[in-house]
């Protein structure tokens, strides 16, 4: 019991990081998009230089792979959430399939309630299956809603 109540903490912890992060970054959707003028490598370090100087000198923010900086995964800018946003989209590399393998965990053991030997229809459960079921049906509402 104890060693499940870690499990969850360690993980409650680590979703309020997630949250930290994205609530604190420039509010979303975002999309992926090409900077015109940037073709040619002088294009570029124009383009940079110019974000730099409309910003007061501010740093210039990217996210690139962890040790030397040989490439950049993105460029988060200048604004004033672009560290925040550097931070997000560095920990969503980690996070996002680290919460895909969760969900399909938690997915394999709803599965597993909903098949073992007729779950649903134990007549001693009473009203302790209804929170089994709301629950299920939330997560049926919030694939919807957010994957339809």
């Amino acid at each position: 019991m104890n060693e499940n109540k870690a499990m969850t903490d360690n993980l409650l912890k680590h979703l309020n990081k997630i949250k930290a992060l994205y609530e604190a970054a420039t509010e979303g959707p975002w999309e992926p998009a090409v900077v015109a003028g940037t073709e040619t490598e002088e294009g570029k370090v124009a383009y940079v230089m110019r974000c730099i100087k409309n910003a007061g000198g501010v740093d210039f923010w990217f996210v690139s792979p962890v040790g030397p900086a040989t490439v950049d995964v993105c460029h988060t800018g200048n604004g004033p959430t672009s560290r925040e946003n550097a931070g997000f989209v560095a920990h969503s590399r980690t996070d996002v399939p680290r919460m895909e393998r969760l969900i399909r965990a938690q997915q394999r053991v709803i599965e597993a309630l909903r098949n073992a030997s007729g779950f649903y229809q134990f007549p001693s459960l009473g009203n302790r299956i209804g929170p089994v079921r709301e629950a299920e049906s939330a997560i049926a509402a919030l694939i919807e809603k957010e994957w339809a």
